[in-house]
């Protein structure tokens, strides 16, 4: 009786999904930040896989914050400016950079925040004789020495976030950018893909049970975005200070 019952039941449960692969990565731009006057914020694919859309982002000494919007068709793969974000890149950036996964609520980033200790120095561990001082008989640093090294202690608000027991995105003393370096798939493939900042920010893919595969060729990535179909994997791949290269995968499940 318990037999079928198992049986019965591993005929109703669910197959599980077929490993996806990814094609090499395609160049489709070159991009200088130095050109495009910002720094690499947003990347979003247009609902018909056309066309994708790229914002760069410069804040001057007093805080002001300049956004600069440009479309790069793949028939001409060529960044042209534009006013304003398309009608379609903020509704795909809301999925893509959602606190969970676009299929299910259960698969979601975890925020915490705690504050970090940094010390530009190590404190000195002979005190004033190993600098040339006179020899009072005391070992050790000296108070002075003690305090002059605490000084040097800076704290800073460290921001993680992770998703199943992964860190994808860390940000220490800066505003915390959802989708920077993750991005959700579509809900028709339920993962999420992250750039792994301790592997040589190469991209990884990451589903609900905390599976996950790297991909290769993807290193020094940044902004990965799917498209909607879930055919297509697009990231910046980084290639000097202010030079990067649009690449796109195709996707295959």
């Amino acid at each position: 009786m318990h037999v079928l019952l198992l049986l019965l039941l591993g005929l109703h449960a669910p197959a599980a999904p077929a490993p996806l692969t990814f094609s090499a990565p395609v160049p489709v731009a070159h991009l200088d930040t130095g050109k495009l006057d910002g720094e690499l914020t947003q990347l979003a694919w247009s609902p018909d896989g056309s066309q994708l859309y790229l914002r760069t982002t410069k804040s001057d000494r007093f805080g002001n914050v300049q956004n600069r919007h440009y479309v790069i068709a793949l028939s001409d793969k060529s960044p042209k400016r534009v006013n304003t974000a398309p009608g379609w890149a903020p509704s795909y950036w809301r999925w893509k950079s959602s606190p969970s996964s676009p299929g299910s609520g259960a698969f979601h980033i975890k925020v915490e925040s705690r504050q970090k200790t940094f010390q530009g120095v190590a404190t000195p561990m002979g005190g004033d004789l190993a600098k040339g001082g006179v020899d009072t008989g005391a070992t050790g640093p000296s108070v002075s020495d003690m305090a002059a090294a605490a000084r040097t202690r800076q704290s800073a608000n460290d921001v993680l976030l992770t998703a199943a027991g992964h860190l994808i995105g860390e940000w220490v003393n800066e505003p915390v950018q959802p989708g920077l370096t993750f991005g959700w798939s579509p809900a028709s493939v339920g993962v999420l893909t992250f750039v792994d900042h301790d592997h040589g920010d190469r991209l990884t893919v990451l589903d609900a049970a905390g599976h996950t595969t790297v991909i290769d060729g993807a290193q020094g990535a940044l902004l990965p975005a799917w498209s909607n179909d879930g055919t297509k994997l697009a990231f910046l791949q980084r290639e000097g200070k202010k030079k990067y290269t649009l690449e796109i995968m195709t996707v295959n499940r």
